[in-house]
């Protein structure tokens, strides 16, 4: 039986599938291409059974959720948070010839195996079951595994001892797959062993850190910077407004188990920024998901009149301050410390 805190680390665990079956939405509707996802997809449901609080029933049911159909609201978001994050990682990789991504709770995301090269010290961390999972998907692929350079064995497991034993972790010249739970980031030599501290680095907390609370966001970050000189951070999670939008949200997702823990101690931009500023970053910005999508103004939008006109074709969306409303309460945050990497984009709020 799951202890309370078992519990919620496994409620956090199940919304990488949330993410994942939104992403494969938007691939369904022609939003953004992934000729990965139904890999990870396949993983989860062969070894979800072996997870910490499932059995082969409730693992099949949550299987089956994430073929869900989405509303077209939820799919333009995910496509807007998809397209945002990418367009900066880009940016990094095209500005430093020789660099170091490290994503934080990576869940099922693929994309390292469009990126990688052998330019690129690539790290990615999540809880030990997350992690057992995507490399059991690299380790059993050709392709995924010539993707980040692995040249070992695959590995069959047919029974929760074979997964539980399984060593949660991957590394190859260029690539670490680590299971860690980021809550002992600091208390562990695993990172830092494969971390190279003088590479310019990014790090991405994708609806990682908002489950955390306000002083493990602060250790954790800490973490970063005192590991490495040249940094960039990217941030993106909801926010509360403080309005009764925000409050709602709040409740819905309680329902769900899922509990927010800077939602609403960080709750608008302006508490984003000083955050980052409290801790030294250096030209910080931030901004809205609404605003990225141009729904605040087109002079904020990031998306091409042309792009704009692709996407609109491929979902109804008429509530227009609908879907301004649930877009407006998520960020995306960046700061940098060093010589890090400067961004060409439009935000709300910079220094």
């Amino acid at each position: 039986m799951l202890s309370p805190s078992q519990k919620q680390d496994k409620i956090v665990r199940s919304t990488d599938l949330d993410a994942l079956s939104c992403r494969w939405n938007c691939v369904q509707k022609g939003y953004f291409e992934d000729v990965n996802i139904d890999k990870i997809i396949n993983s989860y449901s062969k070894y979800l059974q072996f997870c910490e609080g499932y059995t082969n029933l409730s693992a099949g049911r949550t299987y089956k959720s994430v073929f869900d159909r989405k509303l077209p609201i939820i799919n333009r978001g995910t496509y807007l948070r998809t397209k945002s994050i990418s367009d900066i990682i880009g940016k990094f990789i095209n500005d430093n010839e020789k660099c170091q991504i490290v994503s934080m709770g990576v869940g099922s995301d693929t994309r390292v195996f469009k990126l990688i090269n052998p330019n690129i010290n690539y790290i990615e961390l999540d809880f030990e079951e997350t992690t057992r999972i995507k490399k059991l998907t690299i380790i059993n692929d050709s392709e995924l595994s010539k993707a980040v350079n692995y040249s070992g064995l695959g590995a069959t497991v047919a029974d929760r001892s074979q997964f539980q034993t399984l060593d949660p972790n991957l590394h190859t010249d260029n690539y670490h797959l680590i299971g860690l739970d980021l809550r002992r980031l600091s208390d562990s030599n695993i990172v830092s062993e494969f971390l190279d501290s003088k590479r310019p680095t990014l790090v991405l907390s994708e609806c990682v850190l908002c489950y955390l609370n306000p002083g493990e966001n602060e250790k954790i970050l800490k973490f970063w910077t005192d590991s490495i000189s040249n940094l960039s951070l990217l941030i993106y999670e909801p926010i509360s407004l403080n309005d009764s939008f925000g409050q709602q949200m709040r409740e819905n997702l309680g329902r769900r188990g899922i509990n927010l823990l800077t939602f609403n101690h960080f709750p608008t931009l302006k508490s984003k920024f000083d955050f980052l500023k409290s801790l030294n970053f250096q030209d910080i910005n931030v901004t809205d998901i609404a605003s990225i999508g141009g729904y605040s103004g087109d002079e904020l939008s990031w998306i091409s009149a042309e792009e704009s006109k692709r996407i609109d074709k491929l979902d109804l969306i008429d509530e227009i301050e609908e879907i301004k409303l649930l877009l407006l309460h998520y960020c995306l945050v960046y700061g940098g410390i060093g010589k890090h990497t400067n961004l060409s984009k439009k935000w709300k709020l910079s220094t």
